[in-house]
């Protein structure tokens, strides 16, 4: 009897031990957690550009005028040594923090200088995201055995480029990809993966507070609202079906909109909190209750991309067409169409917009819808997939080349 009580002790510290394993390193490991004094609440930072698309809602519009006339450079310097970079945010001090392929690289704003380089040893996603205490968040893909995929998140202290905690969902991501993190107003940071449909919320000590499971897989980041509700784009390529989602803070379904179409854009939310989202060769404008406000017909007849809105509730995008165009959208009316911009679209707080287009940047007035200064990055070519033109509080513009040239204009 005491041989057999023994056997199924140990047995059960067998298991607990087990759990704890597992559970450290799915939910934080390998930093510090801020003093260990309970679980620390995430806030952006205040910056003139924290995060990818400029805030939580994914408007791409900065609340700064940029370059009103041609702009002069300011330096440009080789960053990552030739390889791609994606987009940058601003940390609270100035710092610039791009993620290049493989690496995340802080940049001093006054000459280009490169304060340090992270290491990352995954494929990085488009954007990282810096809060108020400095800390820069990234997410990408880990490569591990038999040709599996996971998605990683990693936290590194923006004043010396050390790793702080990282989280690996032990989801496999195989065909799939992991979006650039978010910052939510609850206090959470938000990361979605593609290939197992789920999103993920991780609290300050890198610990999973929820995870909500999609029909579908995740088109891209939330975009979130004032509110703190969540949207956010899942679709299937294969069965040509999707739903725009609002999730509570807390990871549960508030309402869903399904549609039937191979594509869609993640969504944008704007001031006023309507929810701006194209597919299936239309454009849509969601109010917050999920009921339709408006919707438009795209005349060239294809899906939109790289959705831009506007302080003014003017919406921005590139049309999918065979010679793309830029058009613009007010309250389901079109203001007007650029065809010869074509690429990611930057707003400024002064109805112009930014283009990077090939290896050309557009300023284009909106008010008069005539182009206003271009500049060249020839012989280098903007990252036309992810990057966008970032503008900080002077009214320095910065762009970002698939050569790993960050370029700084004033």
């Amino acid at each position: 009897m005491i041989k057999k009580l023994f056997f199924w002790m140990f047995l059960l510290a067998g298991i607990m031990t087990w759990h704890a394993c597992k559970d450290k390193k799915n939910n934080g490991s390998g930093g510090d957690d801020n003093g260990g004094g309970g679980i620390t609440k995430i806030e952006l930072a205040v910056s003139p550009w924290p995060c990818y698309g400029q805030n939580p809602r994914l408007s791409f519009s900065s609340p700064y005028a940029g370059p009103s006339s041609a702009p002069s450079q300011k330096w440009k310097v080789n960053v990552a040594k030739g390889v791609l970079l994606h987009s940058l945010v601003i940390g609270p001090d100035g710092t610039l923090y791009v993620n290049s392929r493989r690496s995340l690289i802080a940049v001093n704003p006054s000459d280009g200088s490169v304060k340090w380089t992270y290491d990352a040893k995954m494929e990085l996603s488009e954007a990282p995201v810096v809060d108020k205490n400095n800390v820069v968040y990234i997410t990408g893909i880990e490569y591990g055995l038999q040709y599996n995929t996971y998605g990683e998140v990693v936290a590194v202290k923006g004043d010396s480029g050390t790793v702080k905690w990282r989280f690996n969902s032990g989801d496999s991501v195989s065909g799939g990809y992991i979006a650039a993190p978010a910052i939510g107003y609850e206090g959470y940071l938000y990361v979605a993966e593609n290939g197992p449909k789920k999103l993920y919320a991780l609290n300050g000590k890198g610990q999973k507070a929820w995870e909500y499971s999609s029909p579908y897989p995740i088109k891209g980041m939330p975009a979130i609202g004032a509110d703190s509700t969540l949207y956010i784009t899942a679709y299937s390529v294969a069965d040509s079906k999707g739903s725009l989602i609002a999730l509570r803070p807390g990871g549960t379904e508030k309402w869903k909109v399904d549609f039937s179409a191979s594509s869609a854009t993640q969504p944008a939310v704007s001031p006023a909190g309507n929810i701006y989202i194209s597919y299936g060769a239309k454009m849509y404008c969601y109010k917050a209750t999920g009921t339709l406000k408006w919707s438009l017909i795209i005349q060239s007849g294809v899906a939109a991309s790289r959705l831009s809105v506007g302080s003014t509730e003017s919406v921005y995008f590139t049309d999918n067409n065979s010679q793309p165009s830029v058009i613009a959208m007010n309250d389901g009316i079109q203001e007007f169409t650029n065809p010869y911009l074509n690429g990611n679209i930057t707003a400024d707080n002064n109805k112009n917009i930014f283009v990077q287009s090939n290896s050309t940047l557009f300023a284009h007035d909106v008010s008069t819808k005539t182009t206003i200064w271009t500049y060249s990055l020839a012989p280098n070519t903007a990252e036309g997939n992810t990057a966008y033109a970032v503008i900080d509080k002077n009214g320095v513009i910065y762009v970002t080349t698939e050569q790993g040239q960050l370029i700084a204009l004033q």
